[in-house]
């Protein structure tokens, strides 16, 4: 081991980070580096050149903004063009753009000939969850704008897969910003589920069920209140699909598949339909002002832990990096929603709890709702 190299190895991750920072600054002087930026933006502007005929719009300095194909009906030639944005096959490696595509807009007639109701319908994808996150990380902020936008939130989960932390995350913020009512659940692969306790497709059903229980009881019902969990439970049974062989292209599969998507259907459209409830609580804003406090004040100790300006047992530091990452992204006015810190979410995960708490628990109501009403207006 050299010399520098043993120095490297006794400095502590502040003294590393300030390294970092100097060598950058020197190496951003040469003009190597300058150069070298250069070739990679031009190697990947290169990719350009290649993309399928259509339409292109640019930017002034000449970067494409978006690609338009109008009138496509042939699906074979559609599916090709789009793989060249979507895909991540091996064979095409270093020809792709996906990694600089933001999103994805497809319009036309995508209806099966068997579904009887072919009203129009929107369907956005967004990113998938963090399989790997832990139970503390919060969805982006930009994934829960949509919430309120939508008619419906559908969450779709593997069953082979048991019931991710980031699901559970997903549940509880979507009872918290209100909008259980808009939740549907659909399990796929259900035809992959096996084991000598699910020895039919009742217990497969059964056996799912009970997760969903368990991220309700561990996540929702501690976060939140028991009665918030006991609503977000009660609302699933209705709302929640299973699906096998959605890839299987024999006549006997489809069928099994057929009446559970046309019930799925008619849910999604009696919920986008649904009226708002007419019921009135009325709440004390002291008490408001209460819970925002102790809002503000679970955040600040969950960030004082992650800076290590105060330990929390439970909570371990953020290494430096993730830290520096971040601020690096506030710096240059970019969102922090791809990476593993975020404060911002972290903020409105805190906030958004403790005013689900309150909402959830009126001082007195207008009228005389049923208690079914006081839980869906809450």
């Amino acid at each position: 081991m050299s010399k520098s190299e043993k120095k490297l190895a006794e400095m502590s991750d502040r003294e590393k980070e300030e390294a970092l920072d100097l060598l950058q600054s020197e190496v951003e002087e040469f003009d190597d580096f300058t150069s070298l930026v250069s070739d990679v933006m031009e190697e990947i502007q290169s990719r350009f050149s290649s993309m399928p005929s259509g339409e292109l719009i640019k930017s002034p300095t000449g970067w494409v903004k978006v690609w338009k194909l109008n009138g496509e009906s042939d699906r074979e030639k559609f599916l090709e063009a789009v793989k060249y944005f979507s895909a991540n096959a091996g064979n095409l490696w270093g020809t792709l753009v996906c990694p600089l595509v933001t999103g994805i807009r497809v319009q036309g007639s995508f209806f099966p000939t068997w579904l009887p109701d072919k009203r129009p319908i929107v369907l956005i994808d967004t990113e998938g969850l963090e399989h790997k996150a832990s139970a503390e990380a919060n969805l982006p902020n930009s994934m829960v704008d949509w919430f309120d936008q939508v008619n419906v939130i559908l969450l779709v989960d593997k069953a082979t897969d048991s019931m991710a932390n980031s699901v559970g995350k997903a549940l509880e913020t979507i009872a918290a910003t209100g909008h259980t009512q808009k939740l549907i659940i659909a399990f796929t692969h259900m035809d992959d589920l096996k084991g000598e306790n699910l020895p039919d497709f009742q217990t497969k059903k059964d056996h799912l069920r009970n997760s969903i229980r368990n991220v309700i009881s561990n996540q929702i019902e501690k976060k939140l209140t028991k009665e918030i969990a006991q609503y977000v439970e009660h609302h699933l049974e209705e709302n929640t699909f299973f699906f096998g062989f959605l890839d299987s292209t024999k006549k006997n599969d489809l069928d099994k598949v057929k009446p559970e998507l046309k019930a799925m259907f008619e849910c999604l459209v009696n919920l986008s339909l649904s009226n708002s409830s007419t019921a009135f609580p009325e709440y004390s804003f002291d008490n408001l002002v209460l819970a925002i406090r102790d809002g503000i004040a679970n955040f600040r100790n969950l960030w004082k832990a992650l800076l290590d300006l105060e330990a929390e047992s439970t909570i371990p530091s953020a290494d430096w990096q993730s830290v520096r990452a971040l601020a690096r992204k506030y710096g240059e006015g970019l969102d922090d929603g791809s990476l593993k810190l975020k404060p911002t979410a972290d903020l409105r995960s805190s906030l958004g709890n403790v005013i689900s708490n309150f909402l959830d628990n009126p001082i007195n109501w207008k009228g005389t709702p049923t208690s079914e009403e006081k839980k869906n207006c809450c």
